[in-house]
């Protein structure tokens, strides 16, 4: 390997642990789409650790979906690098959970405080 990759897999490592000391050091800053008020923030792989190492931040109820509902998979989708498609198939559940999470947290919100 050459030694632009070696520089750009350095700089991928310096940001992955500058976000991890920022979700650990505001972690009770990021809201939580559950309203559990929990205080602490886990890093969330998007695209399954084997595929990617893009994160986000999601507070321990929210991860926990998700991880589920990516857990449903079949075992070829989740711990298969090669395939395009099958990486497409793991961001559309992981999306599509989140959005549920998201969805209902939007409906909650739009029924409360009906009485104003």
């Amino acid at each position: 390997m050459n030694r632009e990759h070696y520089e750009r897999e350095i700089i991928n490592k310096i940001k992955q642990r500058k976000f991890k000391e920022a979700l650990r050091d505001t972690a009770k800053a990021n809201i939580c789409i559950l309203k559990c008020e929990c205080s602490s923030i886990e890093e969330h792989h998007l695209l399954s650790r084997i595929n990617s190492d893009d994160t986000v931040g999601l507070c321990k109820p929210p991860h926990s979906f998700v991880t589920n509902a990516q857990n449903e998979l079949p075992s070829q989708i989740r711990k298969n690098k090669s395939s395009k498609k099958r990486g497409l198939h793991f961001f559309l559940v992981s999306i599509g959970a989140l959005l549920i999470l998201i969805g209902e947290r939007m409906i909650d919100f739009g029924l409360s405080d009906l009485d104003d």
